[in-house]
């Protein structure tokens, strides 16, 4: 826990802007966001065959192109007031790439900029959605710089001052066990226009060590809403996300495009009888990525095969991870993302993340695979 609580302080002290200004490798994701006029800003295709059936859906968001939004980030140390890092920058919106708000930064006082790139739900939530009683949006825990598709529901009603005016907000919040991690989110949102004015995240880790990240809108030139259409892949709902980068981290159950939390004890269990569990780490590698769609378009097909996963990202505690390295070990995998077939507690079938479509489908559909490519 120690070594845990170190790496936590270091990141805070590293990551000035915050986290929410990410590159996570691969940066197409078969998304489209349109103009007003229509016009496409980006388009992008998948690979992945046959293809994941998701949802489209049509959302308005509460920017546009050439707009500017002025933030504080402060970084608290569990149980502490008193903040361990913060910093001041602004953010120009340039795109959107969904579930990618695209931008570029500034560190005030400093001559530093790059490129941004901000789930949605960390800096607007779609006009559609703003009111429900409960939304799923895809955010990235800043600092750890891990996405996922997090369920909120909404807690109430307030007010946030910036500057001498006072903004009407709706708060929605969401507390999640993430096998050894516990994530806590506060997020505000402009009651008119869904515009984040305030965040709140706090990460728990073993129940002991942690931290706490509050982003404060200050200012924002607002001058429009940008209509953006999502991949028609996409599926974002609890502990299940078509973008392996928002999937929820852990060890779960997934079976028919269904995902669910389990003990790393019963992922164990399976390992050393029969049964099937796939390792995936967040690596931000488009093969990584199509590897994670094809499961998840096999396991559409074959309802009945259950698969153990354990998802390996930045929030993944020590114990999830030393099991997923005891899993790949007796397996004699030869790389860190798998798909394991255990038979007696014998690995007696495997593909890895460069294997086809096919055969992850006769391995999930009990038919011996060719055991994929490594």
């Amino acid at each position: 826990m120690a070594h845990k609580t170190a790496a936590i302080a270091v990141l805070i002290i590293s990551l000035i802007v915050g986290g929410y200004l990410i590159y996570l490798g691969y940066t197409t994701t078969g998304g489209q966001a349109r103009g007003a006029g229509g016009t496409p800003f980006n388009q992008t295709t998948t690979t992945a065959t046959p293809k994941l059936k998701g949802e489209k859906k049509t959302y308005t968001l509460p920017l546009l192109p050439g707009e500017k939004l002025y933030y504080t980030n402060a970084y608290y140390p569990l149980h502490s007031n008193k903040p361990a890092s913060n910093s001041t920058y602004w953010i120009q919106i340039t795109d959107v790439d969904w579930p990618f708000i695209v931008g570029t930064y500034q560190l005030t006082g400093q001559n530093r900029t790059g490129v941004a790139r901000m789930a949605v739900g960390n800096l607007a939530i779609p006009k559609e959605l703003l009111g429900s009683s409960s939304v799923t949006l895809p955010i990235v825990v800043p600092a750890i710089g891990s996405g996922l598709c997090a369920g909120l529901s909404l807690e109430g009603r307030g007010n946030y001052t910036m500057g001498n005016k006072t903004i009407p907000v709706l708060i929605y919040g969401s507390s999640m066990n993430l096998t050894g991690t516990r994530l806590l989110v506060k997020l505000y949102y402009e009651a008119s226009s869904g515009l984040l004015v305030k965040a709140n995240f706090t990460i728990i880790l073993g129940g002991k060590a942690g931290m706490s990240i509050v982003q404060s809108l200050i200012n924002a030139s607002k001058g429009g809403t940008l209509r953006v259409s999502t991949p028609d892949t996409w599926i974002c709902k609890p502990y299940l996300a078509s973008d392996l980068r928002f999937q929820a981290e852990g060890t779960l159950l997934i079976q028919g495009l269904r995902a669910s939390p389990v003990p790393a004890g019963k992922v164990r269990e399976v390992s050393l009888g029969d049964g099937i569990v796939l390792v995936i780490l967040k690596d931000g590698q488009e093969v990584t990525q199509e590897f994670w769609r094809n499961i998840l378009a096999a396991s559409a097909q074959c309802p009945s095969a259950r698969i153990y996963a354990i998802v390996v990202g930045g929030l993944t505690d020590n114990i999830t991870i030393s099991l997923a390295k005891n899993i790949l070990e007796r397996s004699v995998a030869s790389e860190q993302t798998v798909l394991i077939r255990f038979q007696d507690g014998k690995a007696v079938d495997k593909v890895y993340r460069y294997g086809s479509y096919r055969e992850i489908l006769n391995l999930l559909c009990g038919r011996p695979s060719t055991g994929g490519r490594t």
